[in-house]
């Protein structure tokens, strides 16, 4: 395997794309799939358990993973957010523009790291998952292209699987909610407002946004999720169907918020380990096969 860091963004320290790409010596050049990796951390950080144990497990099915540290409040999560120590620059379209450096960059360096251009998988996490659905519903809007100085035919995501994520703002937005602290920090971190207005809350809300343009997703939680209620899959499952685009929903009856690959291999504690909701790994993995082979076309 090649491990590689790659600045994708000069002026932000705290942005990284890392790559884990098969050894194409070892593998007859094949050109493979790409996943990018997008960790979840309600924007203020990016959660280590989302990140690297998710990309090797793609990469022992065969894909090119990345995983990409995209602009968020602070480099690592603090005991205890201090805004006076944030990060400069980080709030909307920041993560959006990455996501899109980080897409050119493995399209320019497609037949380097022999993968597939016209196979490129955003698979994201919470916060991550938003990203991704976010870019998803707006990678052909004009000011992305004109920011990033590249055609929509160099941002296209291929699909997305998106895992127990924030795709509809006025499912969290509960007064009474016990994570009310918490939303108005991710709104901070998303925007720089910890209170967002109606139209604000439309337009940070991929699913007001799904169109034809939005690739097929696989997307899955759980019911017990009390961060990220599992209405927001559902919802976005419902605008998918709308607009006729191929996804596949999964609600898992049990389990909390933040689960990754819910194995050893991502959890942190014991409460993160749960055999029935890491099947998505394989179900996921199922999805994909159905639309990308991740080696010799052949096979």
């Amino acid at each position: 395997m090649i491990i590689e860091n790659i600045n994708i963004a000069p002026e932000k320290k705290n942005v990284c794309l890392s790559a884990y790409i098969r050894d194409g010596g070892d593998l007859g050049g094949v050109k493979r799939p790409a996943v990018i990796v997008l960790p979840g951390g309600g924007y203020m950080a990016c959660a280590p358990q989302e990140g690297k144990p998710v990309a090797l497990r793609f990469a022992a099915m065969g894909y090119h993973s990345f995983v990409l540290k995209y602009s968020t409040l602070f480099s690592v999560f603090p005991s205890k957010p201090d805004l006076s120590r944030a990060n400069p620059g980080v709030h909307y379209p920041g993560p959006l523009e990455d996501l899109g450096r980080a897409i050119i960059a493995i399209r320019e360096n497609a037949e380097r790291w022999s993968v597939d251009p016209d196979k490129i998988i955003l698979c994201g996490f919470s916060a991550g998952a938003h990203l991704a659905a976010m870019y998803a519903t707006h990678w052909n809007r004009p000011e992305l292209s004109y920011a990033l100085g590249a055609g929509t035919n160099l941002l296209r995501p291929s699909a997305c699987i998106l895992c127990y994520g924030v795709f509809d703002l006025e499912t969290i937005l509960d007064l009474n909610n016990e994570y009310k602290e918490l939303f108005s920090t991710f709104t901070y971190a998303l925007c720089g407002k910890k209170a967002l207005s109606e139209e604000e809350m439309i337009k940070f809300s991929p699913v007001k946004h799904v169109g034809n343009h939005m690739p097929p997703s696989f997307i899955w939680a759980t019911a017990e999720d009390k961060m990220v209620p599992c209405a927001n899959s559902v919802n976005m499952a419902l605008a998918m169907a709308e607009k006729n685009i191929p996804y596949e929903l999964h609600i898992f009856e049990k389990g909390r918020h933040g689960l990754s690959l819910a194995d050893e291999s991502s959890a942190v504690t014991a409460e993160e380990i749960n055999p029935h909701v890491a099947n998505w790994v394989s179900l996921a993995e199922g999805w994909l096969k159905k639309r990308f082979s991740p080696g010799p076309q052949d096979m």
